[in-house]
């Protein structure tokens, strides 16, 4: 299986500096930004192919003192087949077109790839169907890729153009609806505190990209109290096992930043549970501690709630 571990964009913006310093002219057009390409193969057999070597593509007509064709460089030295990219500063109406990908060999020349149909880059989602690239365009498919432009296409600043390639068009097509299941774990308390008692509903709308990671997310969790209502509430980015101890309970919401409930119904909303950027590749849980004091003694009811793609 040939795969690459999703990797922030954050982490290759700064690098659009060290890219910068590179292409020619970049230091006379101050109001210029530059990319930084990404590419990552997402195969479960593996792919025969090289690594990308460079991405091209068109300026669209609304691209400010831009025309023709582009090319961005991944890493490879050499001469680039078109001039560098780069966008004016704040040109959020410029469309970027990729065409064409070159791909290395280690005992052959370099191969450059058609698109059909080409892509029309979106800032921050792909394309609904990935494109089709041979040798002429036109013969069998030699891979398919999609692509992107993070954060998005507004161009405020430098950006990264990620392309995801595969043997497999179904594997790097649309993004998909992450899932959500919740269970009531049960609840610890010491000296006979009553414990909360809660009942729980998800209303969560959760979106993955084609590395799995989490991009969108809305809704919440509404919690509705039966007989106990609690006061506070933590929710902790970890699984605390099947029958945590009340010390570890305890002292994990301590630590953890806490939240207030009132009344008998209250609903988390989505970013009380840091899921975006995170990855869904497998499994991650967040537990749901609710808190009741009485005489001065906490009692808790934990819920554990799993997202998966």
């Amino acid at each position: 299986m040939f795969t690459s571990s999703p990797r922030s964009p954050s982490r290759f913006l700064a690098a659009a500096a060290l890219l910068c310093a590179s292409l020619a002219g970049c230091g006379n057009d101050l109001q210029a930004v530059y990319p930084v390409a990404l590419a990552t193969a997402n195969s479960q057999q593996g792919l025969a192919l090289g690594p990308v070597e460079e991405i091209n593509g068109t300026y669209g007509e609304d691209c400010v003192g831009r025309q023709g064709a582009w090319s961005v460089s991944l890493g490879q030295t050499g001469t680039l087949t078109n001039p560098p990219l780069s966008v004016q500063q704040d040109n959020s109406a410029c469309v970027l077109t990729l065409e064409s990908i070159r791909i290395s060999a280690e005992q052959a020349p370099s191969a450059l790839y058609q698109a059909s149909p080409p892509l029309a880059l979106q800032g921050g989602s792909y394309a609904a169907t990935p494109s089709r690239f041979s040798a002429t365009g036109m013969g069998p498919a030699a891979f398919y890729a999609n692509a992107t432009i993070l954060p998005d296409s507004s161009f405020q600043s430098s950006f990264v153009i990620q392309v995801i390639y595969s043997d497999d068009p179904a594997a790097i097509s649309v993004s998909q609806l992450a899932q959500s299941a919740v269970a009531i774990q049960g609840a610890v308390s010491i000296q006979d505190a009553s414990t909360p008692d809660y009942s729980v509903s998800l209303g969560l709308t959760i979106q993955t990209n084609l590395l799995h990671v989490v991009t969108a997310v809305s809704g919440g969790i509404t919690l509705t109290a039966g007989s106990q209502p609690g006061e506070s509430f933590a929710v902790l980015p970890a699984d605390l096992g099947t029958h945590p101890s009340y010390g570890t309970v305890d002292a994990a919401f301590v630590e953890a930043n806490r939240g207030t409930l009132s009344g008998t119904s209250s609903v988390l909303p989505w970013n009380e549970l840091f899921l975006l950027g995170q990855s869904l590749q497998a499994p991650i849980v967040r537990t749901i501690v609710i808190s009741h004091t009485m005489a001065g003694v906490r009692a808790y009811q934990l819920i554990r709630v799993t997202f998966s793609e």
